[in-house]
């Protein structure tokens, strides 16, 4: 099995709901924003908002936002259904009259540290997971690290690819540990 870190296609624009406006229009945002950055579900906190795109390229059918999310169009959601369903929960958002879905993953697992390295800033520059811990996943997240990034098995790769959606680009990362 490869591993791959889940980036932005740099030919599309990255959409995203408003998490600030969502913060502000709660009575206590404190909570909302402490779950955003620590991988904590949303769901209770959530209001459907407009999206905003944060640049003039038109967005993918993925795109890759900010911390453990990803940002799925309608398409994207009916195809990609069955497998993000247990990697997170699907929260809706609109942008331009259509329906679009942030897709909060939940799904950690740790990094065998010993294998693995972070900088200065804390950003990840090398993980390694063990492949007990891999069995049947296809896209999660880890603790390791400050920056939230998001990884993917080959198989998911493989989905995104058959059903012919855009927006996201692959990084491959080492070849799983055997232990």
């Amino acid at each position: 099995m490869q591993i791959y870190k889940v980036v932005s296609d740099p030919r599309y624009g990255v959409l995203f709901p408003d998490l600030i406006a969502i913060g502000q229009q709660l009575d206590d945002p404190s909570e909302f924003m402490e779950a955003i950055s620590s991988a904590k579900s949303l769901q209770s906190s959530w209001i459907n908002l407009e999206g905003t795109l944060d640049d003039p390229d038109k967005p993918g059918d993925l795109c890759r936002t900010q911390i453990n999310h990803l940002t799925l169009s309608s398409k994207a959601k009916e195809q990609l259904q069955s497998v993000v369903s247990d990697s997170g929960e699907l929260l809706p958002f609109s942008f331009e009259g259509d329906s679009w879905y942030l897709l909060n993953v939940l799904n950690s697992i740790p990094a065998k540290e010993n294998e693995s390295r972070i900088n200065q800033y804390s950003a990840v520059e090398a993980i390694a997971f063990s492949a007990k811990d891999l069995e049947n996943q296809m896209l999660w997240t880890s603790s390791f690290g400050y920056d939230g990034d998001i990884y993917c098995s080959d198989k998911f790769i493989e989905v995104v690819e058959k059903a012919g959606l855009t927006g996201l680009g692959f990084e491959k990362i080492y070849p799983l540990s055997s232990q």
